[in-house]
């Protein structure tokens, strides 16, 4: 506990979610860029089939930059998204892996790429010539 802490500021609301009972309660997670001049905060839930990603991108005072919101099918015993990286620019990127069967071993490895102003993203699949590689977070 801190005992001599000052309350600097009112909170500020980022977002709000409603979660289900039995769903994942770990949802939420930052990015900050290497200038650390710019958060990212990234929301990624699944459910029915779908995982979602919204992202909310702000100053180091909070000021509100940008917002994005994303949808796609996901098979949860064969895909993995990773988490979401910010750069001082303030696109973001993630990678999404493709497993084969229910092993560890990677056989697709997709990078998506979100700059910041624009609608759309773009994805880029990284060869891996019908090798396997283990993908750790």
């Amino acid at each position: 506990m801190i005992e001599n802490g000052n309350k600097i500021s009112e909170p500020i609301n980022l977002d709000t979610t409603y979660i289900g009972y039995l769903s994942d309660n770990k949802i939420y997670g930052t990015s900050f860029s290497e200038d650390k001049n710019l958060i990212l905060l990234y929301k990624q839930n699944s459910k029915n089939g779908k995982i979602n990603l919204a992202t909310k991108l702000f100053d180091t005072q909070f000021n509100f930059l940008e917002s994005a919101r994303t949808s796609s099918d996901f098979n949860q015993r064969k895909e993995e998204y990773s988490d979401c990286y910010v750069d001082n620019d303030g696109n973001f990127l993630y990678s999404v892996e493709k497993r084969r069967k229910n092993n560890n071993y990677t056989e697709n490895l997709d990078v998506v790429i979100k700059k910041r102003g624009v609608d759309t993203s773009c994805k880029i699949t990284l060869p891996l010539n019908d090798k396997f590689i283990e993908v750790s977070y």
